[in-house]
């Protein structure tokens, strides 16, 4: 198939990548703790975002919506096909996607991937670059113009709300409003999702969508049940009472592990906004110049002083962290939503669940969003009908849980690739090295919940139904700033090395003032002056 072309040397000039390396997600993390947004300018409104359509050829055991998900106990006894008939029409489409571990078998070896080009209707070549070379990959594809049909773009990467009008095609003819439903399947992915696929009022990729539930606190509530504890303090100092409870050296358990989650946790617990936040102008406000972030501070160091985070909490890897809560060594874990299930299959012997919000020092209690996509996947730019052959493809892969087209993405062929055990299907070591194409990172199914056991599936469920009325945006997201993308690396450096020495105890907490000074006169007051003018051109 033909590719895009563009001068390597206009490219450079054009995003002003010249001479500059891609970035790690830790490095490029956005101004203000949390924010990842991809640099979209101009605010996601109901004009270009696509119309939410749920899916109903499955009944979920408990019902979901477009900001908490569906739940499923199990798969359907009798899976519906999504399609009446392989829809992407014949031809060849091109994917890069980075693959985290081994690569499967090349296609001529690999059944699987034969049955998916067969199942799709087209010959899907995929790219599988290892995770650690992606961000060079990535740099080098851009800038030498010789680009996939489709391709995978993290939110974190440089100039993005620049390259993706050089290069990549609106999608806003195609998906915006009720135009989505000629692809069903993206149309099901939660709308928030879509929101940092937003630039100057187009519509710039598909999501590879999480919900925008954000970090959740995980418990073991085995070991507060052994120590008969209340499971639920209502506001911080409740939950300070609870790891003085908790902690014990005798017996090698803290309550905490990680000091920066734990500070997050903290800010959100004392009324700090979610990054940025919009003043009574209409003006953007950073959550670290405000009084509660640096409340949050101090409170955090006291914590860490009376000795209830894991004394490896600085220097312990993610793994790490992850290992001390599954063996007990701490008890609150702060992760993403989809290590419920992770930890569950590498701990099956304990409990878990989830701590609710805190209350605020108003009353109320609030869960920080998270952007609602892990990456998106960019369409080339090209004639119609190669734009929506690519479409139809990533239609298909986001074909939802439950469906025949969902059981082959996820498992292959029945009797080749897995069999069905107690109702649920277990891949076959064939299966196994077969089915290791890295097409959830393309696009993905709609977000659900399950399939599990019925007591967990319900936790998750009772969790995620009340974290959502309790939602606070990050507003900045789907909005662009030319400084963040200038200096977003330099700014958030600033933040991250003055916090990391006041929760060590190397500064006290009253030299945040001078942190924020420093920030504000290194871009941070340009950048909330621009994210203030985006959000005026457009707002939400």
């Amino acid at each position: 198939m033909v590719q895009h072309q563009i001068g390597r040397r206009s490219f450079l000039q054009l995003t002003g990548l010249a001479g500059l390396a891609l970035a790690t997600p830790a490095t490029l993390a956005a101004c203000g703790p949390g924010n990842s947004g991809t640099g979209a300018s101009g605010a996601a409104d109901g004009a270009i975002l696509p119309s939410y359509l749920p899916y109903t050829g499955v009944r979920p055991d408990l019902a979901g919506s477009d900001t908490f998900m569906a739940a499923f106990y199990g798969l359907p006894a009798k899976p519906p096909a999504a399609f009446p008939k392989p829809p992407a029409g014949g031809g060849s489409v091109t994917a890069m996607v980075n693959v985290f571990g081994p690569p499967p078998p090349a296609k001529s070896h690999n059944g699987f991937w034969q049955a998916l080009d067969r199942a799709v209707g087209t010959d899907l070549e995929l790219n599988m670059v290892p995770d650690s070379d992606y961000p060079t990959k990535t740099s080098t594809v851009l800038a030498g113009g010789d680009l996939p049909d489709i391709m995978n773009l993290p939110l974190y990467t440089p100039r993005l709300g620049q390259v993706l009008p050089a290069l990549f095609a609106d999608l806003a003819p195609y998906l915006s409003g009720d135009k989505s439903h000629d692809y069903p399947y993206l149309a099901n992915l939660p709308t928030d999702s879509w929101r940092p696929m937003v630039y100057d009022g187009h519509l710039f990729g598909v999501p590879v969508a999480r919900m925008s539930t954000g970090t959740v606190i995980f418990t073991r509530s085995d070991i507060l049940d052994d120590l008969s504890l209340d499971p639920n303090p209502g506001t911080w100092d409740d939950f300070v009472a609870l790891a003085k409870d908790l902690t014990s050296e005798t017996d090698k358990r803290w309550a905490f592990d990680d000091p920066h989650r734990l500070f997050t946790f903290a800010a959100a617990s004392l009324g700090a906004p979610n990054t940025w936040q919009l003043g009574r102008s209409g003006e953007f406000v950073n959550m670290i110049t405000s009084e509660a972030y640096a409340d949050a501070l101090d409170r955090t160091r006291q914590f860490i002083t009376k000795g209830y985070l894991h004394p490896n909490g600085f220097s312990a890897t993610f793994d790490q962290t992850r290992a001390n809560f599954g063996t007990g060594a701490c008890v609150f874990h702060s992760d993403g939503y989809l290590a419920w299930d992770i930890l569950s299959a590498s701990y099956p012997d304990i409990g878990i669940d989830a701590l609710r919000p805190l209350k605020t020092p108003d009353g109320k209690a609030y869960q920080f969003t998270s952007a609602g996509a892990l990456s998106l996947s960019a369409v080339r730019k090209g004639d119609e009908k190669s734009v929506r052959r690519s479409l139809e493809v990533l239609n298909w892969l986001a074909s939802p849980f439950g469906t025949k087209e969902y059981l082959l993405r996820k498992y292959g062929v029945e009797g080749t690739h897995y069999t069905m055990s107690d109702g649920a299907p277990v891949k076959t070591a064939l299966g196994t090295t077969e089915t290791a194409l890295p097409l959830q990172y393309v696009v993905d199914s709609a977000p659900v919940l399950g399939p599990g056991p019925r007591d967990r599936v319900d936790a998750q469920y009772d969790y995620h139904k009340t974290v959502a009325a309790e939602l606070l945006e990050d507003p900045s997201i789907g909005l662009y700033s030319e400084t963040y993308a200038k200096q977003g690396a330099t700014l958030q450096k600033i933040v991250t090395d003055a916090r990391t020495e006041i929760l060590l105890g190397h500064r006290p907490v009253s030299s945040w003032a001078d942190t924020v000074s420093q920030w504000k006169s290194s871009g941070g007051t340009a950048m909330g002056t621009e994210y203030t003018q985006a959000h005026a051109k457009n707002p939400r």
